[in-house]
């Protein structure tokens, strides 16, 4: 992505637990930090558990509602069921 880097850290959501996924927002940046008041924010998102490791960049306008959509998520996941490999005959 391009433009400043507004922070260096990282959120860190969720953990490592067998059928738990973690999911890390980082490399927040402001692309058009030239323009006054900017509302644009772009940011990476990393979703990872034993058996999955996804990463995509994401871009919100005011955030979106970002937020609330994340909260309710939360509240909703109950975490991934492992497979029956004997049910699936494996």
């Amino acid at each position: 992505m391009t433009g400043q880097s507004e922070e260096r850290s990282a959120v860190r959501v969720g953990g490592r637990e067998s059928g738990q996924i973690e999911l890390l927002f980082h490399d927040l940046s402001c692309p058009f930090a030239e323009l006054d008041d900017d509302p644009v924010r772009d940011f990476v998102l990393t979703a990872s558990s034993e058996w999955l490791n996804i990463e995509v960049s994401v871009r919100t306008w005011h955030g979106d509602g970002l937020d609330t959509f994340l909260a309710s998520l939360a509240a909703d996941f109950r975490g991934w069921r492992k497979p029956d490999l004997a049910v699936a005959g494996r």
